[in-house]
Protein backbone atom coordinates (compact mmCIF):
# COMPACT_ATOMS: atom_id res chain seq x y z
CA UNK A 1 0.00 0.00 0.00
CA UNK A 2 1.13 3.47 -0.51
CA UNK A 3 -0.56 6.57 1.44
CA UNK A 4 -0.10 9.61 -0.63
CA UNK A 5 -3.25 11.14 -0.07
CA UNK A 6 -2.53 15.17 1.28
CA UNK A 7 -3.87 18.63 1.79
CA UNK A 8 -2.01 21.41 2.57
CA UNK A 9 -3.72 25.04 3.78
CA UNK A 10 -1.64 28.00 4.95
CA UNK A 11 -2.10 29.40 8.53
CA UNK A 12 -4.41 32.05 6.88
CA UNK A 13 -6.50 30.01 5.61
CA UNK A 14 -6.75 27.97 8.56
CA UNK A 15 -7.63 31.03 10.52
CA UNK A 16 -10.92 32.19 8.14
CA UNK A 17 -11.88 28.26 8.68
CA UNK A 18 -11.40 26.49 11.74
CA UNK A 19 -12.31 23.23 10.77
CA UNK A 20 -9.64 23.41 7.97
CA UNK A 21 -6.93 22.59 10.83
CA UNK A 22 -8.68 19.14 11.39
CA UNK A 23 -9.61 18.18 7.96
CA UNK A 24 -5.82 18.65 7.63
CA UNK A 25 -5.18 15.71 10.54
CA UNK A 26 -8.11 13.57 9.02
CA UNK A 27 -6.34 13.26 5.53
CA UNK A 28 -2.93 13.94 6.16
CA UNK A 29 -2.19 11.92 9.33
CA UNK A 30 -5.51 9.58 10.55
CA UNK A 31 -6.57 8.42 6.74
CA UNK A 32 -3.38 6.58 6.42
CA UNK A 33 -2.93 5.08 10.13
CA UNK A 34 -6.82 3.78 9.43
CA UNK A 35 -5.76 2.28 5.93
CA UNK A 36 -3.18 0.70 6.92
CA UNK A 37 -4.54 -1.26 10.43
CA UNK A 38 -7.14 -2.42 7.46
CA UNK A 39 -4.87 -3.53 5.22
CA UNK A 40 -2.57 -4.86 7.69
CA UNK A 41 -4.45 -7.85 8.70
CA UNK A 42 -4.82 -8.92 5.22
CA UNK A 43 -0.99 -8.92 4.90
CA UNK A 44 -0.40 -10.80 7.72
CA UNK A 45 -2.61 -13.23 6.57
CA UNK A 46 -0.20 -13.44 3.07
CA UNK A 47 3.06 -13.34 4.54
CA UNK A 48 3.79 -9.82 4.35
CA UNK A 49 3.44 -6.66 2.43
CA UNK A 50 4.67 -3.46 2.16
CA UNK A 51 3.51 -0.12 3.60
CA UNK A 52 4.73 2.73 1.50
CA UNK A 53 4.41 6.39 3.73
CA UNK A 54 5.09 9.47 1.46
CA UNK A 55 5.35 13.32 3.59
CA UNK A 56 6.56 16.49 2.80
CA UNK A 57 9.65 18.24 2.53
CA UNK A 58 7.37 19.98 5.59
CA UNK A 59 8.43 17.78 7.96
CA UNK A 60 12.23 19.09 7.81
CA UNK A 61 11.76 22.46 7.50
CA UNK A 62 8.52 24.34 7.45
CA UNK A 63 7.43 27.63 5.68
CA UNK A 64 5.97 30.64 7.06
CA UNK A 65 2.77 29.92 7.51
CA UNK A 66 2.31 26.30 7.45
CA UNK A 67 3.34 25.52 10.87
CA UNK A 68 -0.51 23.24 10.80
CA UNK A 69 0.12 21.51 7.87
CA UNK A 70 3.79 20.76 8.94
CA UNK A 71 2.98 19.26 12.08
CA UNK A 72 0.48 16.56 10.42
CA UNK A 73 3.19 15.89 7.76
CA UNK A 74 5.92 15.31 10.24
Amino acid sequence: IANVAGVTASSSELLLDPEGEQRLWDINLFSPQKITKQIVTGMRERGGGTVINFSSLHQFQSFKGYGAYASTKA
